[in-house]
């Protein structure tokens, strides 16, 4: 399985490293469990060479935006927007709408699956990937996102929401 994490500056460092912490184990381990199960990578997509983080880390990016549809699953990483008119914000920026044009186009590719951390919702939303669907966001974004994506069916009560459309 190949996987994006992507990556705006400004994002949680500590989810990118998590999520690639988690795909590399899990391609250490799985000839041991089962040979048979399809190997996995990861690359850290953005707009340019480097992404810098939240924290002011500088992560190398192995893929770029227009990449997008060369992976199995794609995870927009949250960024470190403090409100949900901050998040707007980004979105707005040069970084920001590269991003959900390459998104968007990938919205007639029913090979490539999505799902987005905290913040990154708002990316895969504005790309318009989740009309008519069940999505979930940090709460105190949830009143900005409900306003900007009202076809989108917000469900703040839940952590994770799986919505195979």
């Amino acid at each position: 399985m190949k996987i994006a994490a992507v990556a705006m500056n400004g994002c949680f460092g500590s989810g990118l490293a998590a999520l690639a912490d988690i795909v590399n184990t899990a391609e250490a381990v799985r000839r041991d469990v089962d040979p048979a199960i399809r190997p996995f990578s990861i690359d850290i997509v953005g707009a340019s060479r480097s992404v810098r983080s939240g924290a002011g880390w500088t992560i190398p990016v192995t893929a770029s935006y227009d990449e997008l549809g060369d992976f199995d699953l794609v995870v927009v990483a949250g960024w470190g927007a403090m409100s949900g008119d901050a998040t707007i914000a980004a979105l707005g920026r040069r970084e920001g709408r590269r991003l959900v044009r390459s998104l968007r186009a990938l919205a007639d590719d029913p090979t490539t699956q999505l799902a987005a951390a905290c913040t990154g919702t708002f990316a895969l939303a504005e790309a318009g990937l989740l009309d008519q669907r069940r999505a979930t966001t940090s709460w105190w974004a949830g009143p900005t996102f409900r306003r900007r994506y009202p076809q989108v069916r917000l469900d703040l009560d839940a952590m994770v929401v799986v919505d195979m459309g």
